[in-house]
């Protein structure tokens, strides 16, 4: 398949493909800019199967890299940006990443470079994502996985050229790198923007958003009116409090439910919300998925957007699908035949904060690296902003281990929004300590006490 870049940059070269802080690139500019890059990358020794890692920065260079790497044929990895020193080399350890690299394009020349086509099948991104056990995973996708989801998507969204989509989510999450997809396919334009979401939303005349939970939360705080242009806010990421859909749709802004996830490459069903609606509902599945629940209420999925597998350095790609091809989502729901499904959460204890996914058992591991902590146990606690973030139950044998202490620790081990924002000291009761729905309920009453 052409790249969609180089497609459009043959048919419609000066049209808009980048809005930068008020400025534009167009589809034929960046065409040129991703050629002078492979052409450079490969200079470097950088070949087709080699997996590149980097930061996953909303930065136009970085765009650049990740499809330069595609045309390559190389694989890119984008790490979590908040990620710590130490931790980002773990990953590239788990990974056995070929290079690390920082992209910077102030010194591209110029160059020629026949290569302008996809092989849909390479595994063209690899992400982390949290897994049941605590130790995150890498999930792997093709191009073919990104194309298949865009092709079901967009007719859904209406996104076509005149459309203006802004970079609203980091591209270490596949729902970044999903805009990106859908902006480049469509042959609409992509907008990069430092300004605060209300001011971007009308300086840039932005048509489409993507936004999580906790970004229309505050959204709706600062901006009590929708932009005159915008047609879609693609809402999902978390658990969607009615309450917060009922009040944007109030003030008519105009909410795209969807229910997706990594492994199926970003958006599986999707419903528009309005005030009639009862509930949350998420829709039917898009085209190019399918989706059934059984009979323990458990969520499964797959189609063509199903992703390549996990990658594990020591036993290659496995993708974990019974003998049809279903994947279990670990998602609980329930199903309407019109209005599609209801998300009724998570089988294991994973939470999500912010649009970021939490597992308990991944700060826990850090608590105990830590010297004078015996014991640990993290639960969520409800958060108007975030809708979850960790407090954590913890056992002391250094009486002078202050709070203070373990948060400067732990900033060395853990992303910022994984720090528990509570400690609590762990009950003595054997049974009680693990026990954690009785342990969420006990930081429920200690934060209304607090």
């Amino acid at each position: 398949m052409l790249c969609p870049i180089s497609a459009h940059a043959a048919t419609t070269p000066h049209h808009p493909a980048l809005l930068i802080e008020g400025k534009i690139l167009s589809y034929q500019e960046l065409d040129h800019y991703i050629q002078a890059y492979a052409a450079y990358l490969m200079a470097q020794g950088i070949s087709k199967r080699d997996r590149i890692a980097c930061l996953g920065t909303t930065e136009l260079a970085t765009i650049i890299l990740i499809f330069a790497l595609f045309r390559i044929g190389a694989s890119v990895a984008l790490l979590n940006t908040r990620l710590p020193k130490e931790q980002i080399e773990t990953a590239l350890s788990e990974l056995a990443a070929t290079r690390y690299i920082q992209p910077e394009i102030e010194k591209l020349a110029p160059v020629t470079f026949s290569q302008k086509e996809w092989d849909l099948e390479q595994v063209a991104t690899l992400l982390f994502t949290s897994g049941s056990s605590g130790k995150p995973k890498i999930a792997c996708h093709s191009l073919s996985n990104y194309y298949y989801s865009v092709l079901g998507s967009n007719p859904h969204l209406r996104l076509e050229p005149h459309c203006r989509w802004l970079l609203s989510l980091p591209l270490f999450h596949v729902g970044g790198l999903a805009i990106l997809f859908r902006s480049f396919i469509a042959g609409s334009t992509l907008c990069i923007s430092r300004l605060p979401l209300k001011q971007s939303l009308e300086a840039d005349q932005i048509t489409h958003l993507s936004l999580v939970p906790t970004q229309l939360y505050r959204l709706l705080k600062e901006n009590p009116k929708p932009s005159t242009h915008l047609q879609c806010i693609l809402l999902g990421g978390a658990p969607l409090p009615l309450s917060l859909c009922q009040e944007a749709a109030a003030k008519d802004f105009p909410l795209f439910l969807t229910y997706g996830m990594t492994e199926m490459s970003s958006q599986i069903t999707s419903m528009t919300f309005s005030l009639e609606n009862p509930a949350a509902y998420l829709g039917l599945a898009l085209p190019y998925r399918a989706l059934k629940i059984d009979v323990q209420g458990e969520i499964f999925v797959k189609g063509p957007t199903l992703f390549q597998g996990y990658w594990d350095k020591e036993h290659g790609l496995s993708l974990p699908v019974d003998a049809e091809g279903w994947f279990a989502t670990g998602d609980l729901g329930s199903f309407d035949a019109e209005k599609g499904l209801i998300f009724e959460g998570r089988k294991d204890n994973l939470f999500i904060s912010g649009g970021e996914n939490i597992q308990p058992e991944e700060i826990e591991k850090a608590l105990f690296s830590l010297p004078g902590i015996s014991d640990a146990v993290v639960v969520p606690v409800k958060d108007q902003e975030f809708g979850a973030r960790p407090a954590a139950f913890i056992e002391k044998d250094a009486l002078n281990l202050s709070d203070h202490a373990l948060l400067e620790q732990l900033k060395k081990l853990l992303p910022s929004y994984k720090i528990p924002i509570y400690f609590f000291t762990l009950p003595p009761t054997e049974q009680l300590k693990k026990n954690r729905l009785q342990l969420t309920l006990l930081a429920a009453q200690f934060c209304l006490e607090k």
